[in-house]
């Protein structure tokens, strides 16, 4: 058992807290729970996390994106992710992308996996969406909080993301849509960019690690 001083948990959760209210909107649950027992990263629920102090302001972001706006299918799973780690990269615009495709949301709508490419490639494509807006005079950020605010409590669909960014930015956006998140036209095989390790925010725990994290 490993014990925390809960006061780092209380400062960061409350900076937080503060933070995405003001970005997002009031905070979208009745309550805010923290179990800091983690020994990394962490685990998103309704208005609650069980996290290590590390991934506290992640875990509570999903609570926007991911538990409140909640993905409809396996198609979906990688747009929290991808937002999350936008703002905890604290918003970067992105010039030019590195990289050829990935199938995101191209796969199996049963795919029950997060896609590690969530984090980086996903990100990536945001941030360069966020770019084009910022030349335009528009905030990607603001978009977000309005996209939040009409569909909080729904489920939501790449292909419904896809349509509200590209009326809120006026970019037409399919042809990077198709190449970039459904990997359409591309060799990539429909499973290339699944894999089993998780990002740092979201680790695998072994068996006794969960059970060093129960209250029992």
């Amino acid at each position: 058992y490993t014990s925390y001083d809960v006061q780092p948990f209380v400062d960061s959760a409350t900076a937080t807290f503060n933070e995405l209210e003001a970005d997002y909107g009031p905070w979208p649950h009745n309550q805010l729970i923290i179990y800091g027992n983690a020994p990394s990263g962490g685990m998103e629920y309704s208005g609650a996390t069980i996290t290590a102090l590390s991934a506290v302001q992640h875990e509570m972001f999903h609570s926007y994106h991911a538990r409140c706006l909640m993905p409809a299918n396996g198609n979906a799973g990688w747009m929290d992710e991808a937002i999350a780690r936008w703002r905890d990269n604290k918003y970067p615009l992105t010039e030019k992308l590195t990289f050829a495709s990935t199938r995101l949301a191209g796969r199996s709508a049963y795919t029950r996996m997060t896609d590690r490419m969530a984090y980086t490639e996903g990100s990536a494509f945001l941030s360069w969406i966020a770019f084009r807006m910022n030349e335009k005079g528009l905030s990607f950020k603001t978009f977000l909080r309005d996209y939040f605010q009409k569909y909080k409590y729904t489920t939501v669909t790449t292909p419904l993301f896809q349509s509200e960014v590209t009326e809120a930015s006026g970019l037409e956006l399919q042809a990077d849509f198709n190449q970039y998140i459904y990997g359409k036209g591309t060799t990539l095989p429909a499973n290339k960019s699944v894999e089993p390790e998780a990002d740092p925010m979201h680790p695998r725990f072994t068996k006794e690690q969960l059970r060093d994290m129960t209250w029992l």
